[in-house]
């Protein structure tokens, strides 16, 4: 079907779904080799029967050879903490209230990273004197926040 068929005369009459997969078929390029995706380093080709999870931080070999992201001992040390503190808890509680720390400790770390930078940029560009009176303003808007 061309294109210049297509007026007010017979608008009703085309057949939109053939003409629009048509142009689909002639928008794709014939001969073009598909890009190789890669999984943990290996071709994507060949990841079946490969064993990554060595590669893998939440992995338990990784854990176990020194390279993992150490999540079952931070859960662990919550958990303990907070079966100590409330021993009545259920484990629901102490999976919410998990969560609720590792948010609020990520935040933290962020603001932390954010107010670190914002110093060392503010020491780069006008010396020691500059870098405290920033560090002095971060001090005081927590303060003000925090009251």
């Amino acid at each position: 079907m061309k294109r210049s068929d297509n007026d007010n005369t017979n608008f009703i009459g085309q057949d939109w779904a053939t003409f629009n997969r048509l142009r689909f078929l002639r928008s794709v390029a014939a001969g073009k080799a598909p890009k190789p995706a890669y999984i943990a380093g290996i071709n994507a080709r060949n990841v079946w029967g490969a064993d990554v999870s060595g590669n893998d931080p939440r992995s338990v070999k990784a854990t176990l050879a020194g390279r993992g992201d150490l999540r079952a001992f931070w859960w662990n040390l919550n958990q303990r903490l907070h079966n100590t503190i409330f021993p009545r808890s259920t484990l629901q509680d102490a999976m919410y209230q998990f969560h609720r720390r590792h948010g609020n400790i990520t935040l933290w770390r962020l603001e932390l990273a954010r107010d670190y930078w914002e110093i060392v940029g503010a020491v780069r560009k006008g010396g020691v004197g500059e870098g405290i009176a920033t560090a002095m303003r971060q001090l005081l808007g927590a303060l003000k926040k925090g009251a």
